[in-house]
C-alpha cells in the first residue's frame, strides 16, 4: 500500500484545507496560514488517536531538526474533545487542523489509509516518510537539496 500511494502521490500538488479549526491546547507553537506557503513542508495525515497512531512518532525532534520544514498536522476524527483529550495526555505541543469532514483526505489521498505523511516542496509531494522510518531524516535532506 505504502509504495502504490507514493507512485500515485509523488509529483501531485498538495491541496491544503486552509478553513479546517485549528487545535492546539497549550499554544506553545502558534499555527500560521502562511505555512501553507512554505516551500518545504511535512504534511501528516490522520484518522486515528490509537496506540499506533502516526502521531505517536517522535515528530518534535524532527520539528526541532528541521527548521526549514513547516510541519502540519490534519486530524480527521469526529470528536473534537477527543482529539484535545489526547493531546494534553500525550504533550503533543504542536498545533493540529481538525478536519472531521475528511476534506484534506477527499483531496489528496489516493489509496485507503488511515495515517500517511509527506514531504513537500514548491506544494508538490515528493516522497511519503515519517520519523519511524530510518531514512526519515535523509529523506527530508534530500528534498531540501533537490
Amino acid at each position: 500500500m505504502w509504495s502504490s500511494n507514493l507512485e500515485k502521490s509523488q509529483g501531485r500538488e498538495i491541496v491544503h484545507f486552509e478553513n479546517a479549526e485549528v487545535v492546539n491546547p497549550f499554544e506553545d507553537v502558534s499555527f500560521s496560514q502562511d505555512w501553507f506557503d512554505s516551500e518545504h513542508q511535512v504534511v501528516t495525515y490522520t484518522s486515528n488517536l490509537g496506540e499506533y497512531s502516526i502521531l505517536n512518532f517522535d515528530w518534535e525532534t524532527a520539528i526541532e531538526n528541521n527548521p526549514e520544514y513547516k510541519f502540519i498536522f490534519y486530524y480527521s476524527g469526529k470528536r473534537k474533545e477527543k482529539l484535545e483529550s489526547w493531546l494534553k495526555k500525550n504533550d503533543f505541543k504542536h498545533p493540529i487542523l481538525f478536519d472531521p469532514e475528511k476534506t484534506f483526505y477527499d483531496e489528496n489521498i489516493v489509496d485507503k489509509v488511515s495515517s500517511i505523511a509527506f514531504i513537500v516542496k514548491s506544494n508538490r509531494i515528493m516522497q511519503l516518510s515519517n520519523p519511524s522510518i530510518p531514512s526519515f531524516q535523509s529523506d527530508l535532506d534530500e528534498v531540501v537539496k533537490q
